[in-house]
């Protein structure tokens, strides 16, 4: 009872409400500018799914007439009105597979309740992602077994993976992409499963299997068996072995895209030059991209990329036998997007200069990192030569000044860190790079710029800071 009585007694005391004088006026501009920062969020995805139909609305499916309605007419057809509000459940979620899994969660669940149900609604996924033990291994089955739209599962070190797959066969056979990274297999039939994958998945178009370790010579034998097969990832395999490459480029005649990075050591997998050679000749035709730990590999396997005429993206790490002459032939690459080129130490600073090559003008991503030789001089032929340039990285490259950068005026991603570049070139960085929405720096660089009072919270531009080197 004494319980009671006290907290009787406090409920009687004075509560102190302020009056309307007394609130404070920053708390409610501060809901203010939330509600605007909403109201816009909300108008600019409106704006981009607006985008997204007026593109697509060739080929939207209006019903059919009826034989009463049919009226032949030699005037101009009037108007399909295609309003978003009026657009039925299946166009919207085809609209909806425009945006990210993020934006789609985060965003569009929260316009309207109607767009929130559609996202929501497991009948319309396609699209399933999971990482580590968070979610059980018999929710995640259940989840498959509940999406009948189901094309892409990508699983990210889940334990248990092997039974996850077996309930995929036998549930969805109309997969188009699979991810398996770092996933455990260490079940005694997680080869047999990984083969009835081959034959049950028949649609697969994309497989990942970085990190996830098996040793089957008959998986890589009968990978041919997926005829859609588009691109492959099976780096930081341990049992991995040249002549499983080799029998790859043999069978999978359409491989457009081929990954393999990270390479663990110890390794059996010792890859020669000629092994190289064997398997970029069998799929020089097709290639479009290559992304390949390159240690050990010299002068033949550099020419024979230079070879691959489709090639847009081309990743290649631990370039350490490198040279200027090899580095030059890259310019035969005419449809080359993306370049990256790690920890090429025996580059000159005048071996930079291709970038002014004709050829290399249609560039938009250039990673140069750990390439300690690059100056300035090569800064300034990356700001001349390439002209589409949106994402720079120079990690690592101690001998950039930063001078330069300035002239790279279409760059919207930045990567500077553990850099030679100087604190006091940070302002005329943000002031001409008027498109710059990341930047990475050293804790160093962030020290230095904190003491100097150069402000790095420039509008639109997130600034993310790495550990020193």
């Amino acid at each position: 009872m004494g319980n009671v009585i006290s907290i009787r007694n406090k409920t009687r005391r004075k509560t102190g409400c302020r009056g309307p004088s007394v609130i404070n006026v920053e708390s409610i501009s501060q809901g203010k500018k939330m509600r605007q920062k909403r109201k816009k969020r909300k108008s600019s995805t409106f704006a981009r799914v607006e985008e997204i139909l007026s593109k697509g609305q060739d080929i939207l499916l209006l019903p059919d007439p009826s034989e009463e309605s049919i009226v032949v007419s030699l005037d101009d057809p009037p108007e399909v009105q295609r309003d978003i509000s009026h657009l039925s459940d299946d166009i919207l979620q085809s609209i909806f597979w425009y945006f990210t899994l993020k934006e789609r969660c985060t965003v569009l669940s929260r316009v309207c309740k109607r767009w929130y149900h559609i996202s929501k609604n497991p009948l319309f996924w396609r699209d399933l992602e999971f990482s580590d033990s968070k979610v059980p291994t018999m929710t995640i089955m259940q989840l498959i077994r509940g999406c009948p739209q189901l094309r892409s599962l990508k699983l990210f070190r889940v334990p248990e993976a092997a039974v996850i797959i077996q309930e995929l066969c036998r549930e969805k056979t109309e997969l188009t992409e699979l991810t398996l990274r770092y996933c455990t297999m260490n079940r005694i039939d997680s080869i047999h499963v990984l083969l009835q994958m081959l034959t049950s998945l028949p649609d697969l178009q994309i497989l990942d299997l970085k990190g996830t370790e098996f040793f089957s010579r008959r998986f890589f034998t009968e990978l041919c068996s997926l005829k859609n097969l588009k691109c492959l990832n099976i780096g930081a395999n341990k049992y991995l072995q040249p002549r499983d490459l080799m029998t790859i480029s043999v069978n999978c005649k359409n491989l457009e895209s081929l990954e393999l990075l990270d390479i663990p050591s110890p390794s059996k997998f010792a890859l020669t030059d000629e092994n190289f050679v064997f398997i970029i000749t069998n799929l020089r035709h097709s290639l479009r991209e290559l992304k390949f730990d390159m240690q050990n590999l010299k002068n033949a396997a550099y020419l024979v990329i230079s070879n691959c005429s489709k090639l847009h993206t081309l990743c290649l790490t631990n370039c350490l036998f490198l040279t200027g002459d090899l580095f030059r032939k890259f310019t035969q690459l005419k449809e080359l997007k993306s370049l990256t080129v790690t920890r090429a130490i025996n580059l000159e600073p005048k071996d930079f200069t291709i970038f002014e090559d004709e050829d290399l003008r249609n560039i938009e991503e250039l990673n140069i990192n750990d390439c300690w030789r690059l100056d300035e001089v090569g800064v300034r032929s990356i700001a001349k030569g390439l002209p589409s340039l949106k994402r720079l990285s120079l990690a690592r490259c101690t001998s950039v000044t930063g001078k330069n950068l300035a002239s790279c005026l279409k760059l919207d991603t930045l990567n500077i860190a553990n850099c030679g570049v100087e604190v006091k070139h940070l302002p005329d960085i943000f002031k001409t790079q008027k498109r710059l929405r990341f930047l990475t720096i050293d804790e160093n660089m962030y020290g230095a710029a904190r003491e100097d009072n150069v402000s790095l919270r420039e509008s639109k531009v997130k600034i993310k800071v790495e550990e020193n080197t």
